[in-house]
């Protein structure tokens, strides 16, 4: 981004430059990426990556690229993907989508999203957003749950940045009270 003055002195405006983002699918190719990726979490003592189901959980790439699979029919089924910015190919956030919600994930909704630590505040997780609620529609989700935490003002932020409205509000198992979050894709 550029700051640049205003014309007669009224100023400063912004002048954004378009990020690009692409939502992937991952693959072994992407190790030493995942892997900083994941390091970077650690390195700044966060709980999880919310939308990579569990990478922070696994010591093995491979084991996780393994667990993103269904294992039993019963599962919901999910697509994660990384969000790579380009044109520089850095590995910048995560992302799933469950393709329906059982009682147990109602909570946590359909999508989940982070990004990295050092890459926040760049307006990242918005792209990553708009584009997975494209992903939902085109697998045919009509309506989308997201949620974050009561306190979680940068989520929140993001949602309502792509049209989401506030649904209503429960406690969270584990992360006390939390905001839903719904748009009609």
């Amino acid at each position: 981004m550029r700051l640049l003055p205003m014309p007669k002195g009224r100023g400063i405006r912004r002048i954004t430059t378009v990020m690009k983002i692409k939502l992937t699918i991952p693959s072994k190719e992407m190790k030493p990426q995942a892997m900083a990726f994941r390091q970077e979490f650690i390195d700044a003592k966060e709980a999880g990556i919310p939308g990579s189901r569990d990478l922070m959980g696994f010591e093995s790439y491979g084991e996780w690229l393994d667990s993103l699979k269904p294992k039993i029919a019963e599962e919901t089924p999910s697509i994660t993907f990384f969000a790579f910015r380009q044109p520089d190919g850095v590995l910048v956030g995560s992302a799933s989508i469950r393709m329906s919600l059982t009682k147990e994930t109602l909570e946590d909704g359909h999508v989940e999203l982070s990004i990295r630590p050092s890459q926040r505040n760049k307006g990242y997780g918005s792209e990553v957003l708009r584009q997975v609620l494209d992903r939902a529609r085109e697998l045919g989700i009509m309506e989308v749950f997201a949620s974050c935490g009561k306190k979680n003002r940068p989520a929140a932020k993001i949602m309502k940045k792509n049209g989401m409205e506030r649904n209503g509000m429960k406690n969270g198992n584990l992360s006390g009270l939390i905001i839903i979050y719904s748009k009609d894709v």
